[in-house]
């Protein structure tokens, strides 16, 4: 249940700050688990790929579109 409540934080404020976060057209994706790894293109404020060490996981953030 920790992974859901995580994601859906990350999720609704990036979506109550747009400012904070850029516009465009798109949802805010999050993936969330453990082990996990990625191969990204950066592309400023849609995309974010970070760890949460006290829990062990590694979360991903992206806006669609």
């Amino acid at each position: 249940m920790l992974e859901k409540n995580v994601c859906m934080s990350l999720v609704n404020h990036m979506r109550e700050n747009k400012a904070d976060f850029g516009g465009g057209e798109g949802e805010w994706q999050c993936l969330i688990g453990r082990n996990m790894a990625a191969t990204l293109t950066y592309d400023i404020h849609k995309l974010t790929f970070f760890d949460l060490p006290e829990f062990g996981y590694t979360c991903l953030v992206f806006k669609s579109g």
